[in-house]
């Protein structure tokens, strides 16, 4: 998860605010800190309707599928450490430890 916040967050304090503090953002927040391009209005036809819109004027961008690779590219050593186990005790092993302690 954290990987993704630095990838996605625009400065420390922001992932700090987010992971240590447990700030719930508002879309006008993410907006303002450059995680959001664009609010949408409406519920949830709203968003369908600007995602939508969205997705038509980028199209374009994606026929040749450079666009992809260029985003894959970008997001590689998020998505690299996301799928690192960094955890100091394994799940396994501090089962055991918790059945050797009954």
């Amino acid at each position: 998860m954290c990987a993704i916040l630095n990838y996605k967050f625009p400065s420390p304090q922001a992932i700090r605010k987010t992971t240590l503090e447990g700030h719930r953002w508002t879309p006008p927040e993410l907006l303002q800190i450059g995680v959001a391009d664009e609010l949408a209005e409406g519920g949830r036809e709203g968003v369908l309707k600007a995602a939508l819109a969205l997705a038509e004027k980028q199209a374009p961008l994606a026929k040749t599928g450079v666009f992809g690779l260029m985003k894959k590219d970008l997001m590689k050593g998020a998505m690299d450490a996301a799928r690192e186990d960094n955890r100091l005790i394994q799940p396994a092993d501090a089962a055991a430890a918790a059945r050797a302690r009954l």
